[in-house]
């Protein structure tokens, strides 16, 4: 995959549109008001998007579904717990 750069109004879009979703947790979205610096705004979009994940590929283990046939194991952004 290619790289594309974005601009600072571009990412600051992103990193709000992930507490848009009526199911990201109400503590996630109070978190996101309460950043001030884009960069803690989106390292805290991913691990929701990550809580996300991993909620619905246990979801459908649950249903005995791989998550492989639904791209459940593409991790192209690996992000390590600590900045």
């Amino acid at each position: 995959t290619g790289t594309t750069e974005r601009s600072a109004k571009e990412l600051t879009a992103i990193s709000w549109a992930v507490f848009c979703a009526d199911d990201v947790k109400a503590s996630d979205k109070v978190q996101a008001l309460d950043c001030d610096k884009l960069f803690d705004r989106l390292k805290l979009a991913a691990h929701t998007l990550r809580e996300k994940k991993n909620m619905i590929n246990a979801k459908l283990a649950i249903a005995g579904l791989s998550s492989e046939v639904y791209g459940g194991d593409e991790d192209e952004y690996e992000e390590s717990e600590e900045a």
